[in-house]
């Protein structure tokens, strides 16, 4: 018997270290599988060292494949109506293609070897999902995709990081909070630069050690002085939440960025947030003035922005409140989810 729901199939090419991270649904992309699944069938076949089988999550049924051949394989004999890429291997995505020629596809994200990439080297696909406007200007720009293609599909905050409320205050404990991955690309050492300006009593960088020379080289000059310095590591969503909703402000302090989710986490979670004007992903999400500042990469402009915020509290709730309506308040529609249902729906109905 044919089943009476279109079949939709995600090809991730990339796997999450946390072993539970599948089953938290603390993230856009879960919330968008788990809401796509009350309408179409959603299979996702992930490439993950350490699971193998498969197993249902919330209603979107996952397969655990060791490599791509097997990922490949398996995802053609589910037989889908649309597959979307959620990352990007050029081989095992044309093979798809040629085991699933007639099936509409869709990639997201896009990184920099698609945007450069010629027609040639990719199969054709109905839509390019982008996180941000500036994103979808460069794909305009370098490849082959006409304008109605290529969606912005911002990331959208989970309900873990909603803001502080009167039921749920945090102390305040932190004056600064640095959540990213250790490594030259997110500049912590930025932040290392300004300690001995800033006017705080304790900052708190808050991620993994993935580059372990450059980590050790910036906590080998933490100095000692007024300023409390904490590093911690490994930590789950929710406890990252606690930690914003302890926090005064944010900062993140990337040279490039393909979409960040810290940047809609720390907004969603009331925080006026710091950023530089040379990462332009970062910059077009925050509102300069409204929701936070976007500032010369330089210890000396974010130590005097920083500085500026911790000495007007009101100033820093303010742009606290602008900052969880610029996530919260957006319409079901205009997020991840909504887009991809959208756009979908579009693409099942017409082909197009």
């Amino acid at each position: 018997m044919a089943r009476k729901r279109k079949r939709i199939a995600w090809s991730v090419e990339w796997s999450n270290p946390d072993p539970h991270y599948w089953e938290r649904k603390d993230d856009s992309f879960q919330d968008a599988l788990v809401h796509l699944a009350k309408t179409y069938d959603v299979v996702v076949a992930v490439l993950h060292p350490d699971r193998t089988g498969e197993g249902e999550i919330a209603g979107v049924r996952y397969l655990w494949c060791s490599n791509t051949e097997d990922l490949v394989d398996r995802l053609a004999a589910e037989k889908p109506d649309l597959v979307n890429y959620w990352g990007f291997d050029r081989p095992a995505s044309r093979r798809l293609d040629q085991l699933l020629p007639d099936v509409p596809k869709t990639i997201y994200p896009v990184g920099a070897q698609t945007k450069a990439s010629p027609k040639a080297d990719l199969p054709w696909v109905d839509r390019v999902f982008v996180t941000t406007a500036e994103q979808q200007q460069q794909i305009y720009a370098e490849t082959h995709y006409p304008r109605r293609q290529v969606v912005v599909c911002p990331f959208q905050a989970t309900k873990t990081f909603r803001p502080k409320s009167d039921l749920d205050y945090g102390d305040e404990t932190i004056d600064v909070i640095y959540v990213s991955d250790w490594r030259p690309l997110k500049r912590q050492s930025l932040l290392v630069d300004a300690l001995p300006q800033l006017d705080a009593d304790r900052v708190l960088f808050l991620g993994d050690p993935q580059d372990l020379d450059y980590y050790a080289a910036q906590r080998a000059r933490f100095a000692d002085g007024d300023t409390a310095v904490e590093v911690t590591m490994r930590v789950p969503p929710r406890l990252v939440a606690e930690k914003y909703r302890d926090a005064k402000i944010a900062v993140q302090l990337s040279e490039s960025e393909g979409g960040s989710r810290v940047v809609v986490e720390a907004l969603g979670s009331g925080l006026p947030l710091v950023v530089c004007r040379d990462c332009a992903t970062n910059a077009q999400q925050v509102r300069h003035g409204k929701t936070g500042y976007v500032i010369e990469p330089t210890a000396e402009a974010l130590a005097k922005t920083v500085n500026a915020l911790l000495s007007n509290p009101a100033k820093c709730e303010q742009l606290g409140r602008a900052a969880a309506e610029s996530i919260w308040d957006r319409p079901p529609e205009d997020t991840m989810a909504g887009i991809f249902e959208r756009e979908f729906r579009k693409i099942l109905a017409t082909g197009d």
